[in-house]
């Protein structure tokens, strides 16, 4: 069963979000706000987070902000559900590391679809980071590899370089060496190469 980590403080969704979720076969955990649901991160590692971002203690951007700088658990999925949606807010949240957001109102049918096609990505970018890794631990570093799995996400240098917390250059670096040391041929982007040796 999918566990499904629902943090929300406003007790009639949560527990509305709960219920809906149960009843599609999710195994739900739920926090009131960042600091609990770390807690519950740590020791049961859910399957994707839902979250809203206005919240007391710790709130959704700050409690994203340390997930995806928690090397154990910074890929699980994470889905933003808020009545927030000015485009400069959106834009700060997605470039923190969100994967998707939902706009508050939304249907229960939205929820599960979202929930579903993240679940079903993040599936298919295991099996490509698991394939990266076999294929290319000898030849790259660890940085370059985790680098790499970013890249097979067709991420620019600056959004690799805003979740890796480095800067443009050192990105940009890193990929000109794995392209020596991976004998790319001229013409060929990282991104094709990678693509085509996983495939």
């Amino acid at each position: 069963m999918r566990k499904i980590l629902v943090i929300e403080d406003d007790p009639d969704l949560a527990m509305n979000l709960r219920v809906l979720l149960e009843i599609n076969d999710y195994h739900v955990f739920q926090a009131n706000n960042g600091l609990e649901a770390m807690e519950i991160v740590q020791n049961h590692r859910p399957d994707v987070i839902v979250s809203d971002v206005r919240m007391p203690g710790m709130d959704g951007a700050e409690f994203l902000q340390k997930l995806r700088a928690d090397k154990l658990h910074r890929d699980i999925p994470f889905i933003f559900a808020s009545a927030i949606v000015e485009p400069l807010v959106m834009r700060r949240l997605i470039n923190l590391g969100a994967d998707d957001f939902l706009a508050k109102p939304f249907s229960f049918d939205d929820l599960i679809s979202v929930i579903n096609a993240r679940l079903s990505r993040f599936s298919e970018i295991s099996k490509s980071n698991k394939n990266i890794e076999w294929k290319f631990k000898e030849v790259l570093t660890s940085r370059e590899l985790e680098i790499a799995k970013l890249v097979l996400l067709n991420l620019s240098a600056g959004e690799i370089a805003d979740k890796l917390f480095v800067s443009r250059r050192t990105v940009e670096n890193h990929k000109y060496k794995m392209m020596v040391k991976l004998k790319v041929q001229p013409g060929k982007t990282l991104y094709s190469f990678l693509m085509e040796s996983i495939s």
